[in-house]
């Protein structure tokens, strides 16, 4: 297998740390919506802004304000 980043062990690292993150996030959806029974439109806002201050802030701001600013 030819590496992707700088060495193997890097690559398994990236590739299972943003399956982890995606399932984090669906652990985040069905809680709020079934243990804190929220309807499921403010159980996807929550996760949405859980999303974007975790992992997108650092593509947010310099989209935002190249393209408003």
């Amino acid at each position: 297998m030819q590496n992707i980043l700088h060495n193997s062990r890097q690559d398994w690292m990236y590739i299972i740390l943003s399956t982890l993150s995606g399932f984090f996030m669906i652990g985040v959806y069905f809680f709020l919506e079934r243990i804190l029974s929220l309807n499921s439109e403010t159980a996807l806002l929550i996760t949405l802004v859980i999303f974007s201050l975790l992992f997108d802030v650092r593509h947010f701001f310099p989209t935002y304000t190249r393209t408003f600013l």
